[in-house]
């Protein structure tokens, strides 16, 4: 019957739509979190639930398997990398079992999965791009990354490579 089945399909579609809006509302309560404002309740509690709905690669705790910031750095610039690979072996799997290797049917799946994980780690991705540009002041009158304390901005090699890397990126 397919009138079920245009159902089906439309009720699925409607459903991801849903599920990619409600990321993007996420991440974009997670950067207004992000202001240097004090916030008060109720907002602290939507803040912090949003901040479970936002994909952070910090949470990965690369940090700890990594001696240097530069190493940090470059792990988290290739979490989205490895991320892509693991999508791509999923679909090939998936495509061989189940169509028999016919990979011109399932492109536009592809797409559409790649273009949900790109949306899925937008924010994280611009945070870590961004991450060595954000330098603040300290007493000794040197600028230090916001996200890398023990990086001295514009005049390490750690730095520069890190601002190349993420322009890069």
């Amino acid at each position: 019957d397919t009138t079920d089945y245009a159902r089906r399909e439309h009720a699925l579609l409607l459903c991801a739509m849903t599920v990619g809006m409600l990321i993007t509302l996420s991440q974009q309560l997670a950067v207004i979190a992000a202001f240097p404002i004090t916030w008060e309740e109720p907002l602290l509690t939507l803040f912090s639930i949003m901040q479970l709905l936002m994909f952070d690669i910090d949470l990965l705790q690369i940090s700890c398997i990594a001696a240097s910031p530069l190493i940090v750095f470059g792990l988290r610039m290739s979490v989205l990398a490895v991320c892509l690979v693991v999508l791509l072996l999923i679909h090939a799997i998936y495509v061989i079992v189940r169509h028999g290797c016919n990979f011109s049917n399932s492109r536009i799946t592809l797409r559409s999965c790649c273009g949900t994980l790109f949306v899925a780690f937008y924010i994280s991705i611009v945070n870590t791009v961004l991450g060595p540009l954000q330098c603040l002041p300290n007493p000794n009158r040197k600028f230090t990354a916001l996200s890398y304390q023990s990086i001295v901005c514009w005049e390490s090699h750690e730095h520069t490579m890190m601002v190349v890397i993420g322009l890069g990126a």
